[in-house]
């Protein structure tokens, strides 16, 4: 278990995702389980007895793109709104196996071994302690139970990293950090679990679609925007790698995904 002084900084964390996504929760409910998301479904195996729990869920993406191949899922986060938008669109999809509970990755409420996978996307760089989320997802899997963690994960080179990073949480208060590649399988191993496999994707945004909550003369906004810019003008690096495409500034992030078994208790 954390200690009092991370509890507090968790904590802090916590009240901050609360008072930003109940404001994102609206843009949130309209996105689709795209192609990129189908994509990363099909990565993993399934089972149609599987109990599955769908950690830092948001509106359960996640959970709703894999509910037609297992038994159930719980699918938890912290913000109220964004459940609630969940339900709404899991009822409206006619998905009825499919449970939500209000509550924070780092303090679980289920037993140990409860769940036969976990699974969890966007959601380790708003984490302040990756390590403690890990170890609480790997706590409620089973032995050789499914991990599929979904993340953008950073740049190799920490000076483009933390630049990138830096970006982000101008758009997003509640972002603390990318990780590595081989930062994020780190993490994954340490928690508990065996590695199985490790693919990543790239993913292109529109800019100006990117970040809804920011009105697009923000002044949040603008301060990517001359950062992409820049890049684009050949002076620095923002880890976005933008381009223009038919007039459309785009960037790019890459996803990581980790799909890893819960090593067996000693």
């Amino acid at each position: 278990m954390p200690d009092n002084e991370h509890v507090e900084t968790i904590d802090a964390q916590h009240a901050a995702i609360r008072r930003e996504y109940r404001i994102q929760a609206e843009a949130w409910s309209r996105r689709p389980i795209d192609a990129h998301l189908a994509w990363v479904v099909e990565q993993a195996p399934w089972d149609p007895a599987w109990r599955v729990v769908d950690v830092a869920a948001g509106t359960a993406l996640f959970a709703r793109a894999i509910a037609a191949r297992v038994g159930s899922i719980v699918a938890v986060d912290l913000t109220a709104e964004m459940l609630t938008r969940g339900r709404d669109l899991s009822r409206a999809q006619g998905l009825t196996n499919i449970r939500f509970e209000q509550a924070a990755v780092e303090r679980l409420p289920f037993a140990d071994a409860s769940f036969d996978a976990v699974v969890t996307r966007y959601s380790v760089h708003h984490f302040r302690e990756p390590a403690v989320a890990l170890r609480e997802m790997a706590r409620v899997c089973r032995a050789d139970g499914q991990l599929v963690l979904v993340d953008m994960v950073a740049d190799h080179d920490p000076r483009v990293a933390n630049r990138h990073n830096e970006l982000e949480r101008t758009a997003d208060r509640t972002h603390t950090a990318m990780l590595s590649p081989q930062r994020l399988i780190a993490e994954v191993v340490d928690a508990g679990f065996a590695l199985e496999k490790y693919v990543s994707r790239e993913v292109d945004m529109v800019f100006d679609a990117w970040q809804p909550q920011l009105a697009l003369e923000s002044a949040e906004r603008q301060v990517i925007r001359t950062a992409l810019e820049e890049e684009l003008a050949g002076r620095g690096e923002s880890g976005m790698r933008p381009i223009v495409r038919d007039g459309v500034l785009v960037f790019r992030h890459t996803w990581g995904i980790v799909i890893a078994r819960r090593r067996r208790r000693r």
